[in-house]
């Protein structure tokens, strides 16, 4: 708990503790990790910095964390890291991901109680005001219960920004919530770039979330599918030129929205919430 050291490996430098090999996996369990800082020059990464290396937080409580670069609780890369019942509030990132960045890695946010993860007051100074995800092939899959509420960020993806090019990957599962997130760019609660995927699968309610102080909750410019049985509620909306497949789930549209290519099909349907309006730039033949 508040610490202002570094300690670390090579030219890496962290005020909690770095990792960068193989071994046996990191496990934080019933533990809180509070208000660290690593800042200064060279660029400081989160007060954790973790590679190739397989970690899980279970039950802990990571608050008021800083570090003046990437990640301001974690940077994840090259490995598995689950999360499960815990809580990320506070913590600030001078450029990406305000809780943590995840780059070239597979994230489990696993929400197995009633409270389940919380990702909440976060801010990054860049993109991704709760979590980065960056890197080839990154994943970050949402099940059970997750709630992403009040992080900013100061560019794109008030909770969650989503790199493109190699493709990274959102799935969102069981009851996902993504309340007052803000950005001052662009996707008040999600940001994807070309090439990215988000796939609702569950149950997601978004309401109270602003991109540049207009309501919104996902600019999508990669591909946006929601899945047989998914419900999405969208209190602020969807914009950008990605696609947007209704593949046998519900998307309720409230807000303005704008929609590169839409494509409905195996009984999928739009619903129209309150004052909500649809473009759309190209609508498939399905």
């Amino acid at each position: 708990e508040s610490s202002d050291g570094s300690y670390g490996y090579g030219s890496v430098l962290s005020s909690v503790f770095a990792k960068s090999s193989a071994g046996e996996k990191i496990e934080i369990i019933d533990s809180a990790i509070s208000n660290n800082k690593n800042v200064g020059n060279p660029r400081r990464y989160g007060v954790m910095d973790v590679a190739y290396i397989n970690m899980d937080i279970t039950n802990s409580t990571i608050d008021g964390n800083e570090s003046s670069y990437m990640g301001g609780a974690l940077r994840y890369s090259t490995g598995t890291l689950e999360i499960t019942e815990s809580t990320f509030d506070g913590n600030e990132a001078g450029t990406e991901g305000g809780a943590f960045v995840a780059n070239k890695a597979t994230v489990n946010l696993v929400g197995t109680g009633e409270n389940g993860n919380v990702f909440s007051n976060n801010e990054a100074g860049a993109n991704g005001g709760a979590i980065n995800a960056q890197g080839n092939g990154t994943q970050v899959d949402l099940t059970g219960k997750n709630t992403f509420k009040n992080n900013a960020a100061g560019n794109n993806g008030g909770a969650i920004w989503l790199l493109g090019g190699t493709v990274s990957t959102l799935n969102v599962d069981g009851e996902a919530i993504f309340e007052n997130n803000n950005a001052n760019g662009a996707g008040g609660a999600i940001f994807s770039q070309t090439g990215a995927v988000v796939n609702f699968i569950g149950d997601a309610t978004f309401t109270g979330n602003k991109a540049n102080g207009v309501d919104n909750d996902i600019h999508n410019d990669g591909t946006v599918n929601v899945k047989q049985g998914a419900i999405v509620r969208l209190g602020g909306g969807i914009t950008g030129s990605g696609t947007t497949n209704i593949n046998g789930g519900v998307l309720e549209l409230g807000g303005n929205n704008r929609i590169g290519i839409l494509k409905v099909s195996d009984g999928g349907k739009i619903a129209f919430g309150e004052k909500g309006h649809l473009d759309v730039d190209e609508i498939d033949e399905s």
